[in-house]
């Protein structure tokens, strides 16, 4: 909680007397709503509350208290619209005020994460302008650079940076500064297919690494060739593209992203892959490629009108133009289910406020639902789009009917694929990992009960019953996991190594696989195998959770595979 905000809320609510005293006063219980509603973290309602007493009590003694309680409520719930409508009008009416210093402040966050980048580099100013001593004068400096790079202005930029590096040497923020600088004009070679020269990391002389690199110009020709196909853009000659590989290391990450920097004053399409991925599964780096492929080809024809489209449109378009819908749509409705969450509602709004990983699925569904509409309805929408016109507006324009009804409409769609996709295969599977988990908790003895009393026949009818399902490596895994408590190592190997070998492209749990395939041999008392899976582990599945500080020290991390392996 935002201890400024806190310490201006007691005073506040002591000196009004709201801290355990009922006021008759309609405009004091109104206001200490929205605290009340702020504090509990309820900041959507807070909001809400908010924005209806500033209208109804536009002269209240702490009106401008609500104000900023109410635009940092619309903050933390990402409203930025609303949160900066509440700023501004607290900075206009009252600059003297204690909280809108902190407010001038916010109002650059809001504009900065709703890509208003042209108006987050004018409040920049004014905040400067207005409070140039302030100790968060450091932070509107640097926030100029890092607007005029996302502007892609990178000479101003450099100039800011510079100056920003320069006038406070001592700020937290150098070290980000220093990243952007290093993205104009950085020292890289570049090779005749794109790659980025000087990879240094775990997998040089790796054969898996090697061969998906020789691979590189096939693929790329894939990918532009899919991208036609599916999106109807044709991005050969028009696409400025440098390939960067790193290790992911403990941090973990997306595995590939798409990226701007700068080269002779002009923006150039990074795509940044962390190698641990690539050497899993090179089918899945084909499609990564194609994928991220598509943003940068769009990103690189519209500019900043791309980057500012919401994400359903651009990750929606990735997936459906990468054809990743069918292992999309396992890998997310797997994992929910290995997560303990139920799938059957994992479709939300598809252009909502929110956006997390769960919904790239309904969002690349929603293209599919458009294009049954009327075959050539994605390309349609993918070329409007390059044209300029509203995402909203065209979706529903081609799918002829107003835009939030076709949006509804695809959600319904989505939700509905989503539940044939499960089918009777996914209640049947929870029903047996259930039964699992539940002796599970009655201990170890239950657990193996229960497995030799019938769990494990279950879980075999199951996988004979429905080869193919998305849940099978989830059933795969939880009968091998079982299978190592009750002692029976080889058995359970069986089934966990097929999750690691065959499901890495559909299934996020491969990792958690590979970890009790080392930890089946390490209880076996078998030492040789044991330090040679959890090495393996280490090297290509360092950022897992499985990967704990006990693990990393007891055992030697693997070194690349040769092809004596």
């Amino acid at each position: 909680m935002n201890r400024i905000l806190v310490g201006f809320l007691s005073v506040t609510v002591l000196s009004t007397g709201l801290c355990g005293v009922t006021l008759a006063a309609d405009a004091d219980a109104g206001y200490q709503a929205v605290v009340t509603a702020w504090k509990a973290k309820e900041y959507s309602r807070a909001l809400d509350l908010a924005e209806k007493f500033v209208v109804v009590n536009p002269e209240y003694k702490y009106v401008s208290g609500a104000l900023y309680v109410g635009g940092n409520a619309g903050l933390r719930s990402r409203s930025y619209e609303r949160a900066e409508a509440l700023y501004r009008e607290l900075i206009r009416r009252f600059p003297g005020y204690k909280m809108t210093d902190e407010a001038r402040n916010e109002l650059v966050t809001v504009l900065s994460r709703a890509r208003k980048l042209v108006a987050c580099l004018a409040q920049c100013d004014d905040n400067l302008e207005a409070m140039p001593d302030a100790k968060l004068a450091h932070r509107f400096s640097y926030m100029k650079g890092e607007t005029l790079f996302r502007l892609w202005r990178f000479e101003e930029a450099k100039t800011a940076l510079e100056a920003f590096v320069a006038d406070y040497p001592e700020s937290s923020l150098v070290k980000r500064a220093r990243y952007w600088l290093g993205r104009i004009d950085p020292d890289w070679t570049v090779d005749e297919n794109g790659i980025v020269a000087g990879y240094a990391g775990k997998y040089v002389g790796d054969v898996r690494f090697k061969a998906a690199l020789d691979a590189v110009p096939e693929t790329v020709n894939e990918a532009y060739a899919g991208i036609r196909k599916r999106l109807g853009l044709d991005l050969r000659g028009k696409l400025d593209l440098c390939l960067r590989f790193e290790d992911a290391g403990r941090r973990g990450g997306n595995r590939a992203e798409t990226a701007t920097f700068a080269r002779g004053g002009k923006p150039v399409m990074e795509i940044l892959f962390r190698t641990e991925y690539i050497v899993l599964s090179e089918a899945d780096f084909r499609s990564r490629l194609q994928h991220e492929m598509k943003h940068a080809g769009f990103r690189q024809i519209m500019g900043q009108a791309y980057l500012a489209l919401p994400k359903w449109v651009k990750e929606g378009l990735a997936i459906y133009g990468a054809d990743q819908i069918g292992k999309r749509s396992a890998a997310i409705l797997g994992n929910a289910v290995f997560s303990g969450e139920d799938p059957q509602e994992i479709i939300r709004p598809i252009d909502g406020p929110d956006f997390s990983l769960d919904d790239y699925l309904g969002s690349a569904l929603a293209f599919e639902w458009l294009e049954s509409r009327k075959r050539g309805n994605v390309k349609r929408f993918a070329g409007r789009l390059i044209a300029g016109e509203a995402p909203r507006e065209i979706f529903g324009d081609l799918a002829g009917l107003p835009a939030l009804q076709a949006l509804a409409a695809a959600r319904e769609f989505a939700d509905l694929r989503v539940r044939k996709l499960l089918g009777s295969g996914y209640r049947e599977y929870a029903a047996i990992r259930d039964a699992n988990f539940a002796a599970a908790r009655k201990g170890g003895a239950a657990r193996n009960a229960w497995l030799s009393g019938g769990g494990e026949q279950a879980y075999t009818a199951w996988l004979e019953k429905h080869p193919g399902h998305l849940l099978e490596p989830n059933a795969r895994y939880r009968l091998g996991k079982a299978l190592v408590y009750a002692g029976r190592y080889a058995d359970a190997r069986g089934w966990l190594e097929l999750v690691v070998e065959e499901d890495f492209d559909r299934s996020s749990i491969s990792d958690d696989a590979a970890y009790w395939v080392a930890e089946s041999y390490d209880r076996q008392g078998r030492e040789r195998e044991a330090r040679a899976a959890f090495g393996a582990l280490l090297r290509d599945y360092s950022f897992a959770a499985n990967v704990t500080k006990k693990v990393d020290e007891t055992f030697k991390q693997a070194g690349p595979v040769t092809g004596s392996e």
